[in-house]
């Protein structure tokens, strides 16, 4: 298996596990129509340092991994500007800076990490789970491909389908 399978499968994993303490249903029709849509929504990465998952927050992708009274601060956070859910893991001990930057075309659109869960600077032990939120201070053109940096380096680039993003949205 290819690096991009393996992570694939691991995204998709995770988030069956993300997902099922948010599900208000138990229609298996909703939870497979909610695995596509988290699987389309979502890009991973794999530093040095620790694997994350990188989720677009739309209306449809907030009601699939959240539930109760904040669902809806989320959500109304997504429709202003662009968000991602990011969660993933520690490979090693680390000095942790969520300090990420997205670039598309020729702009540098810098991010605001929100605190969920571990995902705030300070040393983070290996293994340990992280979860947050991404807030870009623009809107980023899902058409368009985008690049995703961090202080240390540059990722591969990233674009999301037409029909990925009529899924998201639609």
């Amino acid at each position: 298996m290819t690096i991009r399978k393996i992570m694939g499968v691991a995204v998709l994993g995770v988030l069956l596990l993300v997902m099922a303490p948010a599900q208000d249903s138990t229609d298996s029709t909703d939870s497979t129509d909610s695995t596509e849509l988290l699987k389309q929504a979502t890009f991973a990465v794999e530093t040095d340092y620790a694997v994350f998952n990188f989720v677009l927050l739309t209306n449809k992708t907030v009601d699939a991994l959240f539930s109760g009274p904040n669902k809806y601060a989320i959500r109304a956070n997504a429709n202003q500007t662009t968000v991602f859910y990011v969660h993933g893991i520690a490979k090693k001990n680390v000095d942790f800076e969520p300090a990420f930057e997205i670039q598309q075309n020729v702009r540098s659109i810098k991010t605001k990490p929100v605190n969920i869960e571990n995902f705030k600077a300070g040393p983070i032990k290996e293994g340990t789970k992280f979860k947050g939120l991404l807030q870009l201070i623009q809107k980023l053109n899902l058409y368009e491909p985008f690049n995703l940096k961090d202080e240390k380096m540059k990722y591969e680039e990233f674009q999301y389908s037409w029909e990925a993003i009529e899924l998201m949205e639609g």
